[in-house]
């Protein structure tokens, strides 16, 4: 994670230096053209201001806001007695991120994005409770832990479960978009494809410990199918790249 970050850096350096002798003072340099962009992306709703550095280079400050969208399942508490029985669980992508960005350009309508996001290291947190058919009673007989994505997940004192994965608060990202940065006009809009790399992802239990993935057993493989939804969310956090499709409209202040 800090070889890329660093070599993020370096690469913006060089790419200023090169560019330093083109500059043409009346016409471009920071904040010689400013514009404002609003977005709806697989981060959230986004807003972000741009200026050009130079010719091909425009540099992008915006902050996304992931509203509280969550997917929900059912699970199965084990070791329940005299049988395992069930709760509900959801899982939420909701949080807040800055971002920096540098958009290189060949002075047409497409141009690659190197950049960094800033925000919390938590990037999925799951909650479940018994299901609606407990009815307040006794939760001693209930099950201690859960099995998601070969997680083994303990419950807590309520038999409530939390779960969080978090990563690097700092994650580097790389795209391509189709569109200028900057309209030459008053409006313009834009398709933007990319990724985030989290880096190593650690899922945390409701006391915060990190907990492994392990094997599942076979009499346990059905139930663990049941978490589709949230299986998805999962994985693609765990995987380590985050995927990124966002559509921009801009509007050019000067």
């Amino acid at each position: 994670m800090k070889n890329i970050i660093l070599c993020f850096l370096l690469f913006l350096w060089v790419s200023l230096l090169s560019q330093a002798q083109t500059l043409d003072k009346k016409d471009y340099g920071m904040f010689n053209r400013l514009c404002v962009g609003a977005s709806v992306s697989t981060k959230g709703i986004g807003l972000d201001v741009a200026t050009c550095i130079t010719p091909y280079f425009n540099l992008r400050f915006g902050l996304n806001f992931m509203p509280d969208i969550s997917l929900s399942n059912k699970y199965v508490m084990f070791d329940s007695y005299p049988e395992e029985d069930y709760g509900k669980a959801s899982a939420s992508l909701k949080r807040t991120s800055a971002e920096l960005l540098l958009d290189v350009g060949f002075g047409g309508s497409f141009h690659f994005t190197g950049g960094l996001e800033f925000g919390s290291a938590e990037i999925l947190k799951i909650d479940g409770h018994p299901g609606v058919w407990w009815g307040g009673e006794s939760v001693d007989y209930l099950g201690d832990y859960v099995i998601i994505e070969n997680y083994r997940l303990p419950l807590d004192s309520h038999k409530n479960l939390r779960a969080t994965m978090k990563t690097s608060s700092v994650r580097p990202y790389l795209g391509i978009g189709f569109s200028r940065t900057i309209p030459k006009k008053h409006l313009g809009f834009g398709v933007e494809l990319g990724a985030h790399f989290l880096g190593k992802v650690k899922m945390l239990d409701y006391n915060g410990n990190e907990v492994e993935k392990t094997d599942v057993d076979e009499e346990y493989e059905d139930e663990d199918e049941d978490y589709s939804a949230m299986s998805y969310l999962i994985k693609m956090c765990r995987g380590g790249i985050y995927p990124v499709i966002k559509f921009r409209l801009s509007g050019r202040i000067f």
